[in-house]
């Protein structure tokens, strides 16, 4: 199987930039530098390879530095940016039901304990996958 990357963004990267040459003298560069806008349009810039003509070729001046510096992990066959973002969020997301905290809501609690529960391979091998009348069969001291 071919692997390939993709930059789904490129329509909205040239827009980005369009807007800001047709604003540009009327632009705060200290504040705006600064904001998140600015910090997104510095990392699309990024992703553009200025010694491409776009008339030549408009996805590898628009892509071609991203393509670059990107790698497709050896156990997938593409990258893109919003594959990318989904794993971070997943990173996040797995770093946050992993951690424990006195503070958090009693629904909180019970999502770490569910998460938890399909991670534990003894108490699943042991008990069945069931969920009886909304509550799982999966209980705190069980893990």
């Amino acid at each position: 199987m071919d692997k390939y990357l993709s930059q789904p963004s490129t329509y909205t990267s040239c827009s980005i930039i369009k807007r800001i040459e047709a604003n540009w003298s009327s632009i705060d560069c200290g504040k705006l530098c600064a904001s998140d806008f600015g910090l997104r349009t510095a990392e699309i810039n990024s992703n553009i390879d200025t010694n491409v003509n776009p008339c030549d070729d408009f996805y590898k001046f628009a892509c071609g530095s991203w393509i670059e510096r990107t790698s497709i992990p050896d156990d997938d066959f593409q990258m893109n940016t919003v594959k990318n973002m989904a794993d971070i969020s997943k990173t996040q997301l797995i770093g946050l039901l992993n951690k424990s905290s006195a503070d958090d809501l009693p629904s909180i609690t019970n999502v770490k304990v569910f998460y938890k529960s399909c991670l534990n391979q003894r108490l699943v091998s042991l008990r069945p996958h069931t969920v009886r009348g909304g509550t799982s069969t999966f209980r705190r001291r069980d893990i």
